[in-house]
């Protein structure tokens, strides 16, 4: 019983110990909040942001490249059309 008793003591302090690291990681972050602002970014809204920039990235430059192809056909249409008249 001695046992059990010590474990449970020793689990007791741990839990405690847990709940004093998760009020100071708290307020750790409020600080850094009011330090950096309300428009703080963590690494993984960073990452959603970088990934969201390259996917506009990525769709500017496709539509840009079938504006040009675009453009080009029209291009030799007009061209076309003015060697006909």
């Amino acid at each position: 019983m001695k046992k059990k008793e010590a474990k449970e003591e020793e689990l007791q302090r741990v839990e405690e110990e847990v709940a004093k690291m998760q009020s100071k990681m708290q307020a750790k972050e409020r600080e850094i909040e009011r330090v950096r602002g309300p428009n703080y970014k963590s690494k993984g809204d960073l990452r959603e942001y970088a990934n969201a920039l390259r996917e506009k990235n990525t769709k500017y430059k496709n539509i840009k490249a079938q504006m040009t192809k675009l453009k080009d056909e029209k291009n030799i249409l007009d061209r076309t059309l003015s060697i006909v008249q």
